[in-house]
């Protein structure tokens, strides 16, 4: 206990970080995003039915010219969303895409796939752990010619296994 207060330091600094990522997720959903507040893998072919996955929110983004923001509601604790099989819809449009923390959201590839692929737009990816990518090339990330941004982003088990012909890259 380093400070005296009767809980361990981490354990306060956790609790801080968790209520200011608050706070900015509240802010930002009163300003304009798409909002994912589910975990499945999953498009229903229907954006406004209140149910939006994150890959329905990039094929939203993708469709609607300029930049956009992605952020999350997916209540309290930690959370992963586990991919089926398939990389998310490949980035083709500017976006930010603006998770609840690294320790509370993660997008799982199950070393299945890839997880996302920017191509030749602006793409800023942040607060979120990406595990478990593999591909050719880009085992988490496959950044195709953009301009990629990765913060407070924790990179786990992911593997790019290339040929001897192309460059590989985690």
């Amino acid at each position: 206990f380093a400070n005296g207060v009767g809980q361990p330091l981490e354990s306060q600094i956790s609790a801080i970080d968790e209520a200011l990522d608050r706070a900015a997720i509240d802010a930002r959903v009163g300003a304009s995003c798409i909002l994912v507040n589910q975990t499945a893998d999953k498009d229903d072919g229907d954006p406004n039915n209140g149910l939006t996955t994150l890959r329905e929110a990039i094929r939203l983004a993708n469709s609607v010219p300029g930049p956009d923001e992605i952020c999350f509601a997916l209540g309290g604790g930690s959370h992963t969303i586990v991919l089926g099989g398939e990389q998310l819809p490949i980035i083709t449009d500017d976006v930010s895409i603006v998770g609840t923390g690294a320790n509370r959201l993660s997008i799982d590839a199950r070393a299945k796939s890839r997880i996302f692929e920017i191509r030749s737009v602006r793409a800023d990816i942040r607060g979120m752990t990406l595990r478990g990518g593999r591909a050719d090339a880009g085992g988490a990330v496959l950044n195709n010619a953009g301009d990629l941004t990765l913060g407070y982003v924790s990179l786990a088990e992911n593997h790019a296994v290339a040929s001897l012909q192309r460059n590989g890259g985690g």
